[in-house]
């Protein structure tokens, strides 16, 4: 799940590393904006948009 720009929406995880995720999504964030990225059993992560291309959103974590 992330949370962005006020909406909660259920994405699929394409990559994560120590540093980011790359999610697939339908939503349209800004680059800059700041994120919460959710992992089931795990405290939620802060993060800000990196990049967004062809439905991918590029999340550095941190």
């Amino acid at each position: 799940m992330v949370l962005m720009a006020g909406a909660r929406a259920t994405v699929r995880v394409l990559n994560i590393s120590e540093r980011g995720v790359q999610i697939k999504s339908a939503l349209q964030p800004e680059i800059g904006e700041s994120v919460v990225v959710e992992f089931d059993d795990f405290a939620p992560l802060r993060g800000v948009v990196r990049w967004v291309a062809g439905g991918r959103i590029g999340i550095e974590l941190g």
